[in-house]
């Protein structure tokens, strides 16, 4: 499974975990238990085998999680809205395209970085620049606004929602040398004071892949779910529940052969 991704795609209130299968290129949903695990997968597209960078939230303003991606051939980004219940390949409405040049971009990351309830988009460029894209509410996304420079060696994305218990959500990366770090949101875009200063919260983090970040278990605290194995191939995954002062508390294994 890759480009993983979360949101409650299915309107029960819990967070719901979104993949590709790579081998097949089926869309999989699976729906959360509301306590960091997964019920049974469901298929909700394919061909999905030319698409990257899946994130995932509301960005249509309409109360239902949708899912943002890329278009490999074209560099179009696209918004699919979601129906808010699982319905397998009407569980997303049809594509809109909302973004093109999108291809050299990586690390797309759902977060809503100026604290104004709608869902903003970051994304790394190929110099190592970090931007944000602030959502309108609409679908669309405005004019963008650098808030880092140097990401091009940071990896693995991911927001977890609110880490550190002061209602704004915060961003992790996992450097080159495995080490985990949370950038804690100051809830404005202010340029490269929207992010304040980093600190490590992990290490060992180079064996592990597919981040994806929400509250899986509905305490209110940010948590990440992540894939043990080497590079390529499948793994076992875990939930690490936030202990809501910045970092996780222990894990716990959630899944195989992923």
């Amino acid at each position: 499974m890759v480009h993983l991704t979360a949101a409650d795609f299915t309107g029960d209130g819990k967070k719901d975990l979104v993949g590709v299968e790579s081998a097949s290129g089926k869309l999989w949903l699976y729906p959360g238990n509301g306590n960091g695990t997964l019920g049974n997968r469901v298929q909700i597209g394919s061909g999905w085998n030319g698409m990257s960078n899946l994130t995932a939230a509301d960005y249509t303003g309409d109360g239902k999680a949708d899912l943002v991606t890329v278009d490999n051939s074209t560099g179009k980004l696209f918004v699919y809205p979601g129906a808010g219940s699982l319905n397998g390949s009407a569980t997303l409405g049809a594509r809109v395209q909302i973004g093109s040049g999108w291809g050299t971009m990586r690390n797309l990351t759902a977060i809503d970085v100026n604290k104004d309830n709608k869902a903003d988009l970051l994304a790394v460029d190929p110099s190592g620049a970090l931007f944000a894209y602030p959502g309108n509410g609409n679908g669309t996304l405005g004019a963008r606004t650098q808030i880092g420079s140097g990401w091009g060696s940071m990896a693995e994305l991911a927001s977890p929602g609110d880490l550190n218990s002061d209602g704004k959500d915060d961003l992790v990366a996992v450097d080159p040398a495995g080490n985990l770090w949370k950038y804690p949101s100051t809830g404005s875009l202010t340029g490269t004071n929207t992010l304040g200063a980093r600190n490590q919260i992990g290490s060992g983090w180079d064996t592990m892949h597919q981040l994806v970040g929400a509250d899986f278990n509905g305490d209110g605290k940010g948590d990440l779910d992540a894939v043990q194995a080497p590079t390529g191939s499948t793994g076992t995954f875990y939930f690490y529940p936030g202990n809501g002062s910045g970092g996780f508390a222990d894990r716990a294994q959630i899944g195989t052969g992923w």
